[in-house]
């Protein structure tokens, strides 16, 4: 792929999250808080005997610029109090809790919308007392203050508890490295959070281990090859024509270089060589070396990389059938131009990385 824009883990990483967490996906990760209902109370304060109910309302969520994913959230809760105080006075409470939620990156490989602890500060509540009389203000004003104080830590305690709740937690959380081996999703009991380039690391790591290399090159094993005819030997008077089969590849993970593989692609071939009239046999075997290197490029894609490889790197064994192919002088030029003509084939093919590409955006938002 012509013109190909690699990006880093970090940059990886911080793509796939700002793809991932939508507002549609974050909206939906809230759906279960909405229409909680919440009782308080009976409540002492002061002299009076207090108690409250009402209902969470549908939370406003909104997006904030900046390269980390981050969202405003603003809860709106009602709520009906009743205190009684010799006698009954109803009153309303407008409350609004504020709070910024954040995308972030978990272990193993996990993206969590993170919502903070609810703290007293992040509660505003307004207690409406308008319907009173003049009477009733009188009495219920020395309460207000310590009950509107109260009124947000209780109204805190209840939504951190929901937030708290399995299935709520859950929601909030997607098991990517699931995801990617298609099984159920484990949800830690206690998160550890990691950072943009670990994550972007790891999810490399998962989605192209040892185990599905060697399972994605086993159909190599048996595919032909024809090797176009060669002119080798003085005055290039002998011609090379070869047909072969493909060996089940061999895969190990590279040495001294952070997440890579070596491939190595057996060939054996049958040789013709024809110097006039005369035919002479030779066996061929061919190991032609590869390094796969798994990399993010641009917008969001996970490409297999690999390199050309050099001629001299090829390695050509060739055996001859018979006196006459032993004799022959034209071996080592044959063996030269194998080389030469492998390496040409194999650079021409991994050029074309649309095999070897995988849109890892598209995916993301067809999940």
């Amino acid at each position: 792929m012509s013109g190909t824009q690699w990006i880093s883990y970090e940059e990886f990483g911080s793509r796939f999250f700002r793809r991932a967490v939508t507002m549609k996906r974050v909206e939906a990760a809230l759906d279960g808080v909405t229409g909680h209902h919440i009782s308080i109370g009976p409540l002492n304060v002061g002299l009076a005997g207090v108690n409250a109910e009402g209902d969470v309302g549908s939370p406003s969520i909104t997006q904030e610029g900046g390269d980390d994913v981050v969202f405003k959230l603003d809860i709106p809760v009602t709520l009906g109090i009743v205190a009684r105080l010799g006698s009954e006075f109803r009153l309303n409470a407008g409350i609004e809790i504020s709070l910024e939620l954040r995308a972030r990156p978990a272990d193993p490989l996990l993206v969590v919308v993170d919502i903070p602890q609810v703290t007293l500060d992040d509660v505003r509540l307004v207690i409406k007392a308008e319907a009173l009389g003049f009477g009733a203000k009188m009495l219920l004003d020395p309460i207000l203050a310590p009950l509107t104080a109260l009124l947000r830590q209780e109204v805190a305690n209840r939504v951190n508890a929901m937030l708290a709740e399995p299935e709520s937690k859950e929601g909030r959380i997607t098991d990517v490295g699931a995801a990617i081996d298609d099984t159920e999703p484990k949800i830690p009991a206690r998160l550890t959070f990691i950072s943009y380039a670990e994550f972007g690391k790891r999810f490399m790591q998962k989605a192209v281990t040892l185990d599905k290399l060697i399972d994605g090159t086993a159909d190599m094993d048996g595919d032909t090859i024809d090797i176009e005819p060669l002119k080798a030997g003085p005055k290039d008077m002998a011609t090379v024509t070869a047909h072969g089969v493909m060996r089940r590849p061999a895969v190990k993970i590279r040495g001294g270089q952070d997440h890579a593989f070596d491939l190595t692609i057996p060939i054996d071939l049958d040789l013709n060589v024809a110097v006039g009239s005369k035919d002479n046999k030779y066996q061929a075997k061919i190991d032609i070396p590869l390094v796969l290197t798994p990399r993010g490029a641009d917008p969001l894609l996970l490409i297999l990389d690999v390199p050309a490889p050099d001629s001299e790197s090829i390695k050509v064994d060739l055996e001859a059938q018979g006196f006459r192919a032993k004799m022959l002088g034209a071996v080592g030029g044959i063996k030269a131009q194998l080389q030469e003509q492998v390496a040409e084939s194999v650079a021409e093919r991994v050029l074309d990385q649309s095999g070897r590409t995988y849109d890892i955006g598209e995916r993301v938002d067809n999940a």
